[in-house]
């Protein structure tokens, strides 16, 4: 009897929410007729019943009992649609002139307004640039420092604009962004005591070269962060903004794959990531130092289907081509390298790697099988065959 009940409520309960999510589907996808082109005899669509919370009246009712003012709507753009995007937002005005948003969600009910947060922020602005701690941050090289705003998101950022080429980090750097985190971080309880804001992140733009000449570019520090000392703010740094500092120094590095490219196993190649570099470095020493470097091999692209097929876990041919790609790596000048293989046909336990597909189906009809990628153990300590070992990457 309870288990025909629990079937009752499982089958209940899945085909309501299933009625309810196609609703707010078919309502996302077929938005309720505008007003303004709904003729007299045309009755009102079975959706507008669920969107009646941002009309015009709806807005000033909202922010009259929100902010006991009075407000005209400038205009009102109606919920956000889900699949374009457009709307989620009213424009209002108020008797003083002040123009101020009011937000509406996906499903046309208003969630708040920025009007305090725009009546806020020349105040926070003033009392930032009027600062004697700006004119100390400019003097250590810096050169303008700029508090950015974001009227939807109502969170703010502290820019610090350094037009100098960034090619590597050195210790007046470090010193110049670990003084102005220092001196931003009152700030921030500041506003946050006074106005109920948060100031978000400290970003640093800088120049760098590219193929098409110079181009701007930043780094980001978060604000809740708290740094003791220069080198945890430098550990940080190269944490967050990886791909900036080892864009420094990970070409050279890269330039080393070279000394074997030619000499790689016929079917293996380097594996490049969405940025076009065969190397990652996951661990820096320093911001212009890897510690540990990330190198991908794979099927070479010009394979057919039957080397992919081939390319497995127990295939003696892989394993004798790894082994020499271990080789080859231990003879580049380079740090820890975590050498990666991608796609390889593999037990989905890898405990059970040391017997070939063909025992473990004898064992097991059901043992799990995938095209995974996976780590080479200890690539530069290998010195046997036999020593190929894989983990889960």
């Amino acid at each position: 009897m309870k288990e025909s009940l629990r079937g009752f409520l499982i089958i209940f309960g899945s085909t309501f929410g299933a009625i309810i999510l196609i609703i707010v589907l078919l309502w996302v996808l077929f938005p309720e007729t505008p007003e303004k082109d709904r003729t007299e005899d045309e009755d009102e669509s079975f959706f507008d019943s669920f969107v009646s919370a941002h009309t015009d009246e709806d807005i000033v009712s909202y922010v009259e009992k929100e902010h006991d003012m009075d407000v005209d709507v400038i205009d009102n753009y109606g919920p956000k649609h889900l699949k374009t995007g457009r709307g989620g937002s009213a424009r209002v005005k108020t008797n003083d002139g002040v123009e101020f948003d009011v937000f509406i969600n996906s499903f046309g009910a208003i969630t708040g307004d920025n009007y305090e947060y725009l009546l806020a922020i020349p105040n926070i602005k003033s009392t930032i640039e009027d600062s004697e701690e700006v004119d100390e941050i400019i003097a250590s090289g810096i050169e303008d420092v700029t508090l950015l705003t974001d009227d939807e998101s109502k969170k703010l950022d502290v820019l610090l604009e350094n037009s100098e080429l960034f090619h590597s980090v050195d210790e007046q750097f470090l010193e110049q962004i670990f003084m102005a985190y220092n001196i931003v971080k009152p700030w921030k309880d500041m506003i946050k005591s006074e106005h109920d804001l948060m100031i978000d992140t400290l970003q640093i733009s800088y120049e760098q070269d590219s193929d098409d000449g110079l181009a701007p570019s930043r780094l980001f520090v978060s604000m809740d962060e708290d740094f003791r000392t220069i080198e945890e703010l430098e550990q940080y740094l190269v944490q967050r903004n990886s791909r900036v500092f080892t864009e420094n120094f990970l070409e050279n590095d890269m330039k080393q794959l070279d000394k074997i490219r030619d000499q790689m196993p016929e079917m293996f190649d380097f594996v490049a990531d969405n940025y076009g570099m065969e190397m990652e470095c996951t661990q820096f020493a320093s911001f212009d130092t890897c510690d540990t470097y990330r190198l991908i091999v794979g099927l070479h692209e010009d394979e057919d289907f039957e080397s992919f097929k081939q390319f497995r876990y127990d295939n003696e041919q892989v394993i004798d081509d790894l082994f020499e790609i271990t080789q080859l790596i231990q003879t580049l000048d380079l740090p820890q390298i975590e050498l990666i293989v991608e796609d390889l046909y593999a037990p989905d336990d890898l405990g059970k790697q040391n017997y070939s597909e063909e025992q473990l189906l004898d064992k097991n009809p059901d043992e799990q099988f995938s095209y995974l990628t996976v780590e080479v153990v200890d690539a530069q300590q290998v010195t046997s065959v036999d020593q190929i070992e894989f983990l889960d990457d």
